[in-house]
């Protein structure tokens, strides 16, 4: 008994340490009216039971629209676009003023932050979990409320 007792505590410390919470330490808020599980129905509409469906906010490409430049272009940090540095053409511009931009590299689509760039999201279906919340004696640990 004093093995597993001592196996317990290293075990919540290991958890502790790894920013981990033990089912002791949550078990007063980890109860749920519904839950959210990958849809496998072959009778769904949006998947047809594959799991996965297209992805709205990118139509399904894994690309948006670049919003840190308007045209795949950015204006130059070494001249700040004037094309001239040290009174010498800008060497990063070669004069222009403006390079492509650094986050989409001048095609003015970047990868779709819901389905990071994959097109793809996972299909789910909400699961109703008719219990109550545990209340008097069916509360675990003994004394929470």
């Amino acid at each position: 008994m004093r093995t597993v007792a001592s196996g317990f505590c290293v075990l919540s410390a290991a958890f502790c340490l790894v920013g981990c919470q033990s089912t002791l330490d949550r078990a007063s808020t980890a109860w749920y009216d519904n839950a959210e599980v990958v849809c496998r129905n072959a009778q769904c509409q949006a998947c047809r039971g594959s799991s996965s469906v297209g992805c709205t906010p990118c139509a399904a490409s894994g690309k948006v629209l670049c919003k840190s430049c308007g045209n795949g272009m950015q204006q130059c940090g070494g001249c700040n676009g004037t094309g001239v540095k040290k009174q010498k053409q800008c060497k990063e511009c070669n004069g222009a003023g403006q390079k492509k931009c650094s986050s989409c590299g001048g095609t003015m689509r970047v990868a779709c932050g819901h389905c990071s760039g994959k097109a793809r999201l996972m299909c789910l279906r909400t699961l109703h979990i008719p219990e109550k919340l545990p209340t008097g004696e069916d509360v675990w640990p003994r004394g929470q409320k």
